[in-house]
């Protein structure tokens, strides 16, 4: 499914507010932001992901176009602490009141002042991140949302401990949002997945395990982390599928869990 510009709408109640160059798209917001989305409901709104501090402005301007008030704004929920996904939620916090969740290991570690899970030291240009406050701490099973429409909660290990996706009904059709867990078949490219580096703590195993999960009950709509959504439960299952064959691939080089920085197996790379 592509979404011709300047057109963000996905479907009646969602819409795509940011997207940086991944895959070579044209931008919406800043070259480094991921995908941040928008939800609909008549009792208000709320994103998922928000792009880098400097996009705070843009982002609020293309929640307008797509028919929203970024007063309205309930929630901010981060699928994960990366800064493309996260940077901004302060800034948005701030100036539009929404509150913030995000997966409780990534609450805590935020509390600790550890930003090692925002991965800015990897980030190819200098960033500064400024911690948002956390309202809520979300768990496995969870649901969260506006009005009448509610995501449930599935923590997601293996990009990162605190990836999560959410799922739910959306205009009728099941959607995932998968943040980096799963990015899907983009073009010519299959089964892209999130970068594996134990700075952050990425883990093939527990990807490995969060992939069959999915797969074991594929939604029909996935919309990912970066790139394009993907509609249509048979191209969502070939993008699942594709995925896990990727990681199957680094599962089966021999010692795997001795190479870094694939795991985080190396005790120098904890806290």
């Amino acid at each position: 499914m592509e979404i011709p510009l300047p057109t963000l709408e996905i479907g009646p109640h969602l819409s795509l507010v940011a997207r940086g160059r991944w895959g070579g798209l044209d931008p919406l917001s800043s070259p480094f932001d991921a995908n941040a989305y928008l939800l609909q409901d008549d009792a208000g709104s709320l994103l998922i992901d928000c792009g880098s501090q400097s996009s705070c402005d843009v982002i609020a301007r293309n929640v307008c176009e797509a028919g929203g008030d970024p007063g309205d704004v309930r929630w901010l929920i981060l699928t994960h602490l990366h800064c493309d996904h996260s940077a901004a939620a302060a800034s948005w916090q701030q100036r539009h009141g929404a509150r913030v969740a995000c997966h409780s290991t990534a609450a805590e570690e935020l509390s600790r002042g550890n930003l090692r899970l925002t991965g800015v030291a990897m980030h190819p240009e200098p960033i500064e991140y400024a911690a948002p406050r956390i309202d809520r701490r979300l768990e496995e099973g969870d649901e969260i949302g506006v009005g009448g429409t509610m995501l449930r909660v599935l923590h997601a290990p293996g990009h990162t401990p605190d990836q999560i996706c959410l799922r739910g009904t959306i205009d009728g059709v099941d959607t995932l949002f998968s943040g980096d867990c799963a990015i899907g078949n983009q073009g010519k490219v299959k089964g892209c997945i999130g970068w594996l580096d134990g700075y952050w703590g990425s883990d093939i195993r527990q990807y490995a395990d969060t992939l069959d999960r999915l797969l074991d009950d594929p939604p029909g709509r996935l919309c990912p982390g970066h790139g394009m959504p993907i509609t249509g439960r048979k191209e969502v299952l070939d993008s699942l599928r594709e995925c896990r064959r990727r990681i199957q691939y680094l599962l089966d080089i021999p010692d795997v869990g001795t190479m870094l920085p694939l795991t985080n197996s190396d005790p120098s790379y904890g806290g």
